[in-house]
């Protein structure tokens, strides 16, 4: 069994991290978001229940809305002006970003909120020096993870399978006069795959897989058969006490699948997991944005 094994239920109201976003409401298979100065409704699987608000406060409110046509695509309907990016500040503590937004044909908009909880776990990290400072960020996405890392001292290494967000990451590294990020696009089996051959060793491990998807050379990634043999590779890499930030979003990837997995791969790890992050509206309704696990591995 895994050493210091706990399990806990986050109550996460990401608006007291995360001041420039809000759930306002929520419910009826959709979400009213606020990204800065800029409101939006969305499908949401676990908005359940009856909104607080009617659709026509909604609709007076946002600025755009997401609607699915099938096959994790959509379009979206404007309320007013048509836009399709804007920027917004994200301060975390005494860090503060600039990020670019943007409105894609999958509803994604290029952040996930409720990873303000990770971006405040990397700034509290005190990275060292030569291999202590270096964090590897996987299916890394847009990269705010990795801007959040780079400003806390690290030296990081970016990856993704998409050109478009890594580039897309790229600029909002000028954009706020960091470095120390290294960009690249690949898949993230065949990237940690090399790392070990190279012989070279992490700090940290940061990875936010997706239940399904497509890889740089048209490889197939499926959660329940690809993530268990990626995590055991992923283990050479770490440095004794180095961690580990997961998060899941597949269904079947609950607290049970989750510490599974974790216990049977690092045995001797300090392993701390989150039965559910929920965000908050101000009237206490909630949505669900899956499970987290953290480890620190004992050398």
């Amino acid at each position: 069994m895994a050493k210091n094994y706990t399990g806990t239920e986050m109550i996460l109201n990401i608006n007291s991290i995360l001041p420039s976003y809000a759930l306002i409401d929520c419910g009826n298979g959709n979400k009213l978001e606020r990204f800065g100065d800029k409101i939006l409704i969305r499908p949401e699987l676990s908005a359940t229940g009856i909104q607080t608000l009617s659709l026509h406060e909604w609709e007076e409110m946002a600025h755009a809305r997401f609607t699915e046509t099938g096959n994790n695509q959509g379009k979206w309907e404007y309320f007013g002006d048509r836009f399709t990016e804007w920027e917004t500040m994200l301060p975390i503590h005494e860090k503060k970003l600039a990020v670019r937004l943007q409105l894609s044909s999958f509803k994604h908009v290029g952040i996930f909120p409720e990873q303000a909880v990770n971006w405040e776990y990397l700034l509290s990290q005190k990275p060292g020096n030569n291999d202590e400072n270096k964090l590897l960020n996987l299916f890394g996405y847009t990269g705010i993870a990795s801007l959040f890392a780079a400003a806390g001292g690290f030296s990081v290494t970016h990856v993704d399978s998409l050109k478009q967000v890594v580039e897309r990451g790229k600029e909002m590294m000028h954009r706020n006069n960091l470095d120390g990020i290294r960009w690249i696009v690949d898949d993230a089996r065949d990237f940690v795959r090399r790392e070990m051959k190279r012989g070279n060793r992490y700090r940290g491990v940061i990875l936010d897989p997706p239940a399904a998807g497509k890889g740089s050379k048209g490889r197939f990634w499926k959660l329940e058969k690809d993530l268990a043999p990626l995590l055991a590779d992923i283990k050479t890499l770490l440095l004794p006490d180095g961690f580990l930030i997961m998060s899941l979003y597949a269904g079947f990837a609950g607290i049970p699948y989750i510490t599974a997995l974790a216990t049977s791969l690092f045995a001797d790890a300090h392993i701390e997991t989150c039965d559910e992050i929920i965000g908050q509206t101000a009237e206490g309704k909630s949505i669900s944005h899956g499970v987290l696990l953290r480890l620190i591995v004992h050398g």
